[in-house]
């Protein structure tokens, strides 16, 4: 072979090393891109003990609290995809580009991470039982239940205000913080006033079994009302006032309350709920009252008034008591 020609294929077989390592090179520096997702995975975990307060329904007069644990899991998870990498086709006249169709192969052994994302998820852990918790700066203790009768009629107080609408109960546990509740109070339910708002789910009335519907073509022909108290009381004692409705007539009553008067602040603007009663119905309410420490010995005079659909109810239904304190 010639000197020349020796010389010719030195140089191809370099100018073919270079162009194969250029490939090489060209083909590592290509960018990944994400293939085919292949799983999803948790990395983190964070845990959040706490607990939710609802009101259960409890026909009656004493309104009644369910407490349940909860944990609020925070899943933080990543999806992890195949990575591919663009590989271009010999154009044989039927590529989209010139230099042909452009495919994407897989590269073995490696995987790309997407973005992270945080999934929740709330765990019911049972009745929060036997346990203690501040609502209006009191405590109040759970049952083996994890329920709470509010004996002491502490969630009818604030509707004693004839212009409260709604109240907000802060629950709080002394390790797991604080939870609020809103339960309103509607004297009179229309068929479009139902809402899917979770406030509206804790009713006061509604949960306490009373039917306050506006009901159509009422009546009060046959309606006979009493009060009921102990002749006497002391200081200190807890005075328990009954209201009783009886529909003794042919119509339904509807939306049927009453409110005490009396000079004496203790027993003086409480509201008592008897809603809706059908023909032949019966219905009561009570309300328990501490008599003051300090109160002076004497005659306590409380008249309850009571109104319904129809407006109010004559002055010979209202209900007069009276209680000599001592």
């Amino acid at each position: 072979m010639s000197k020349k020609a020796s010389l010719w294929l030195a140089l191809l077989s370099l100018f073919m090393g270079v162009m194969c390592c250029f490939g090489q090179d060209a083909a590592a520096d290509r960018p990944r891109r994400r293939g085919r997702l292949l799983r999803t995975e948790e990395r983190k975990t964070e845990r959040k003990d706490g607990f939710e307060c609802q009101m259960l329904p409890a026909p009656g007069s004493f309104p009644l609290l369910q407490i349940t644990r909860k944990t609020l899991l925070i899943h933080h998870e990543v999806q992890i995809f195949e990575a591919v990498r663009e590989v271009a086709r010999e154009n044989k006249g039927e590529g989209i580009t010139i230099r042909g169709t452009i495919d994407y192969e897989v590269i073995p052994g490696e995987i790309l991470e997407g973005a992270w994302t945080t999934r929740e998820e709330l765990v019911d852990n049972g009745p929060f039982a036997e346990a203690d918790f501040e609502i209006f700066g009191q405590r109040w203790r759970t049952d083996k239940d994890g329920q709470i009768v509010d004996t002491a009629q502490a969630l009818l107080r604030p509707f004693d205000d004839l212009r409260t609408m709604s109240t907000e109960l802060t629950i709080t546990h002394a390790t797991m913080g604080a939870q609020k509740m809103t339960i309103s109070r509607n004297l009179l339910r229309r068929a479009e006033s139902v809402s899917t708002d979770r406030a509206e789910a804790f009713d006061l009335l509604e949960m306490l079994g009373l039917d306050f519907w506006q009901h159509r073509l009422p009546g009060r022909e046959g309606l006979t009302l009493e009060v009921s108290a102990p002749a006497t009381a002391s200081a200190g004692d807890i005075v328990k006032i009954t209201v009783t409705a009886s529909n003794d007539g042919n119509q339904q009553v509807s939306s049927l309350l009453g409110r005490s008067f009396s000079k004496d602040a203790w027993v003086n603007g409480r509201m008592f709920y008897l809603g809706g009663l059908k023909p032949g119905e019966k219905r009561s309410f009570t309300r328990l009252l501490t008599v003051p420490e300090d109160i002076k010995a004497g005659a306590c005079f409380i008249r309850v008034g009571f109104w319904d659909l129809l407006g109010t109810l004559p002055a010979g239904q209202a209900g007069k008591i009276r209680i000599d304190l001592k």
